[in-house]
């Protein structure tokens, strides 16, 4: 199959979903600097309790949309679901924003995780897709490194961002939490918007409709010690 080119090859791909992972763990990390204001302002009487809810809402979504976004990937192209998962989880971020209540961010938030799942399912497809087996491993070290890079500097970009945002004292009524909500939500859809141009359609291997594939025995991958432990390393 012969795929169309892409801007700067296959280590485009690589650079532009390593971007991906980077913005994605600052996004997911929006709501820790800035947890005692968010409490405060929803009218929280246990911070830790009630932001830990909220957190926790986002990994349920995570943990449940991983599956079928790897279904998804799979049916459609890691090209295309991965434009539709950066848009919707940079949306849901500014939606957030507008939360009324401690319950309603918690919905939002758990929504936004289950968005965020599409992205490296559709990266681990992409890779496998355009590099050969023997530079795989090094591609995946790299969009790892891109999640790290985003965990190591969300905390001291969210400060930043809270230190020069505007507050109650320049605008009436201005929380800092929810414009930097708004203005975490630009990356994404800045992401999407690059993506969509740099790699263009059929770039990307979509699985053919009429295409024969095999069937996935799940009794075996349950019954797989080293899927196990595999798995159990994320904990």
């Amino acid at each position: 199959m012969t795929l169309a080119p892409v801007a700067g090859g296959r280590h485009g791909v690589l650079a532009l979903f390593c971007c991906a992972a980077a913005i994605a763990y600052v996004q997911r990390a929006a709501l820790g600097v800035p947890a005692a204001e968010i409490a405060s302002s929803l009218g929280s009487a246990d911070m830790a309790r009630d932001m830990g809810l909220v957190q926790s809402a986002w990994y349920a979504g995570y943990a449940a949309l991983q599956l079928p976004a790897g279904w998804l990937a799979d049916r459609i192209g890691s090209r295309l679901a991965a434009l539709v998962f950066a848009a919707c989880w940079s949306v849901l971020t500014g939606v957030a924003a507008l939360a009324p209540a401690l319950g309603s961010l918690a919905c939002v938030w758990g929504l936004m995780g289950a968005a965020q799942a599409g992205i490296f399912p559709c990266a681990a497809k992409a890779l496998g897709a355009v590099y050969p087996a023997g530079e795989r491993a090094r591609a995946s070290g790299f969009l790892a490194s891109g999640m790290t890079l985003g965990a190591a500097i969300a905390p001291a970009i969210t400060s930043f961002f809270l230190g020069a945002l505007p507050g109650a004292d320049d605008w009436p009524h201005a929380e800092r939490w929810r414009l930097l909500l708004v203005v975490y939500s630009v990356p994404g859809l800045a992401w999407a918007a690059g993506f969509q141009a740099l790699v263009p359609k059929g770039a990307l291997p979509v699985a053919s409709a009429g295409a024969a594939t095999e069937a996935t025995d799940w009794g075996r991958m349950a019954r797989s010690a080293d899927l196990w432990l595999l798995c159990a390393q994320q904990f």
